[in-house]
């Protein structure tokens, strides 16, 4: 990894690059770096103008990392935002470049996650995530709950985004073009999740306690929120082998796709030449939301 590899005229030192932060895996500091300004084109796509949360990891994964909100001692060149939080403003790491990915990556940053709106609309969701966590590690669990999810918004007539976590899970993603508040976001997206927990009482659930859960895939609705966030698209996961957060097509569920962790650092870019940004081929509009939501609130 060379210094001038890093674009857009920002000078930036990078150090320690042959520090391991997947023992496992071998994976480098250096390998990091690299992954993401070769996958810049596609990450920043869906990363620009959000508030970005970072998932930092000192010594590597092996060890417990931290989450920064806080975009303290940062460069003047790194955009920032100042947000409005209930007791106090926080400032916000705003990511715009590829120097951006290549100076917090070298500061150990393997996760980033996004807000769920962009800072210029910052009280209005652009994306509603129901997040399908299984308990045990079955997938084919998750996948049979995101088909009963997609019946039910088919209709709807509400399109829908799907990723992989690069975990254990997927995101089910609704895209939101009218302005509309994270309260009324957040409603939908419980009352939604209480419906098909009725509806399917043996195979999902909204309980937050894992031990509670059984052996049921919990959909986890709460992160619509303000201040909250979700791993944005194409972000590696703090697991070895580096798996990848990855937007996925319905048709590939659990034919070519059979493991949220299945697009990794080392592997991802075969997809992506093969495949593209399957989302960007996707018409994913939403254009009568609001009214959709106020029919399904009223129909409870």
């Amino acid at each position: 990894m060379k210094e001038d590899q890093v674009m857009n005229g920002q000078r930036i030192t990078l150090t320690h690059l042959d520090k391991v932060l997947f023992p496992k895996s071998g994976i480098t500091k250096s390998q990091v770096i690299e992954y993401y300004l070769t996958v810049a084109p596609f990450f920043l796509k869906y990363a620009k103008n959000r508030a970005v949360t970072l998932e930092r990891y000192p010594t590597g994964i092996h060890s417990k990392g931290f989450i920064q909100k806080h975009a303290d001692f940062m460069p003047p060149w790194l955009k920032t935002v100042e947000l409005p939080m209930q007791s106090e403003s926080m400032r916000y790491v705003v990511l715009s470049k590829k120097a951006d990915l290549a100076y917090l990556a070298n500061l150990n940053t393997i996760v980033f996650h996004g807000g769920l709106s962009k800072t210029s609309h910052i009280h209005f969701p652009d994306t509603m995530i129901l997040d399908l966590d299984p308990t045990d590690h079955d997938f084919e669990k998750v996948i049979r709950v995101a088909e009963k999810i997609k019946i039910l918004l088919d209709d709807l007539s509400i399109k829908v985004l799907l990723k992989t976590t690069g975990s254990r899970g997927i995101h089910v993603l609704i895209p939101i073009q009218e302005k509309i508040t994270f309260d009324i976001i957040h409603d939908f997206a419980k009352n939604m999740a209480n419906y098909l927990v009725k509806k399917y009482p043996q195979e999902m659930t909204i309980v937050q306690s894992k031990e509670k859960r059984g052996n049921k895939v919990f959909i986890d609705y709460a992160r619509n929120a303000y201040g909250l966030n979700a791993v944005l698209p194409y972000s590696l996961r703090a697991l070895e082998t580096a798996p990848v957060a990855t937007p996925i097509t319905w048709e590939e569920l659990g034919k070519t796709v059979i493991s949220s962790a299945q697009f990794t650092l080392l592997s991802i870019f075969d997809r992506l030449k093969a495949e593209g940004d399957v989302w960007a081929k996707t018409k994913c509009d939403n254009p009568h939301l609001k009214k959709t939501i106020k029919e399904f609130m009223s129909g409870l």
